[in-house]
């Protein structure tokens, strides 16, 4: 048994109540997302309405010739006037409606992003009045993964700027690279999230935070990296080394480590954040717990009884049965939001596929929440 992304497969939704809290399933045959969607990453727009960007893959490009097992491919955007119900696709400029692709190979297929791609993050520019995502992306390089050799395992980090959030322009390069052989970070870097250390006032000096995570192939488990900015330009990064996030006890709810996440200002105490992390586990039940720190690299766990969100349950029939993953939480109306991937009751046949779901919790108390429509 494996973590989740690389070896999980649902099946067609059970009869009932399977769809309770699920906000948006794979798209309809043909379109650049009919396959798998996840990485839910959801903003406001100046005129009142939210945006969620996403990655997934079609079934014509997951063909493609020894590719990592990942819902990563492109990128789009669904929009929601509310943020909660009818969140529509947006027909975007590449593949079958996606908004953001691998790169045109113009550097004869040496692009760190050539083959495929995902959204990490989305924040906007006040001064530039323009959205600005950082993503992760792979090459067509062979790679180890827990099934094999595979294409585009060496994951690296960069940056897209877009006035619209449909129409996005590449920077150059590699904003954030892979570590040397040796290091916690030498498979891969990914899944960036940007957080504005000037208004939680965490480290002294530095601006912006950038969290990612990576899996240690000689510790054979998820870790989580952290790198600082001194500017707000976001184009300029040091690694801190991975966080201090210890991994559970063989058969606990974390003994894979921790994976994707996502990291806030405390609503209660600016200058402290919190993280809700995906818990990789050797069960395939990946959940959702909660940590607070003080400055980005030592964590406490804020519910030491257990997780604060969890699949539905064996036997429920719900879409999002046995797994959880990929949190985007905002706070609005005096609740937590937690935008989520789910994962009904797996198989054997080895393919990760999801849907994208919201939860929201019992006021301000983030160990408590329900399914949107429970």
């Amino acid at each position: 048994m494996f973590y989740l992304l690389f070896i999980q497969t649902i099946h067609a939704f059970p009869v009932g109540r399977p769809d309770v809290g699920k906000i948006l399933g794979p798209g309809v045959g043909g379109a650049w997302d009919d396959y798998k969607v996840s990485g839910p990453v959801v903003r406001q727009s100046r005129d009142g309405s939210w945006n969620m960007w996403y990655y997934g893959r079609s079934k014509e490009f997951n063909k493609t010739a020894n590719l990592i097992n990942l819902p990563s491919g492109h990128i789009g955007l669904s929009q929601s006037k509310d943020g909660l119900t009818d969140f529509a696709r947006v027909k975007g400029p590449l593949l079958d409606g996606a908004v953001f692709g691998p790169s045109s190979n113009e550097a004869g297929g040496k692009a760190f992003d050539s083959l495929h791609v995902g959204i990490g993050d989305i924040v906007w520019e006040e001064a530039r009045q323009q959205w600005v995502m950082y993503y992760f992306g792979g090459d067509g390089e062979y790679g180890p993964t827990p099934y094999g050799q595979a294409r585009g395992i060496y994951m690296k980090i960069g940056k897209a700027e877009s006035p619209d959030g449909v129409q996005w322009s590449r920077a150059p390069g590699v904003l954030l690279d892979k570590g040397a052989a040796g290091d916690f970070d030498a498979l891969f870097v990914g899944w960036p999230q940007v957080v504005d250390f000037g208004k939680a006032d965490v480290i002294p000096g530095m601006k912006q935070g950038m969290f990612y995570h990576t899996f240690n192939a000689v510790t054979f488990g998820f870790e989580i990296g952290l790198a600082t900015s001194s500017d707000t330009t976001g184009n300029k990064w040091i690694k801190r080394g991975p966080i201090h996030l210890p991994r559970g006890a063989p058969g606990s709810y974390c003994d894979l480590g921790h994976a994707t996440r996502c990291v806030i200002p405390d609503p209660a105490n600016r200058k402290k954040l919190l993280m809700f992390a995906e818990c990789a586990n050797t069960q395939n039940s990946n959940c959702i717990a909660v940590y607070g720190s003080n400055d980005g690299l030592l964590w406490e766990n804020m519910h030491p009884a257990g997780p604060v969100f969890v699949g539905a349950g064996k036997g429920s029939g719900r879409w999002d049965a046995q797994a959880l993953g990929c949190p985007s939480v905002t706070v609005r109306d005096g609740c937590f939001y937690m935008y989520y991937v789910g994962f009904t009751e797996s198989s054997s046949e080895g393919a990760a596929l999801g849907c994208i779901g919201l939860a929201v919790s019992d006021g301000m108390d983030f160990t408590k929440w329900k399914r949107m429509g429970e």
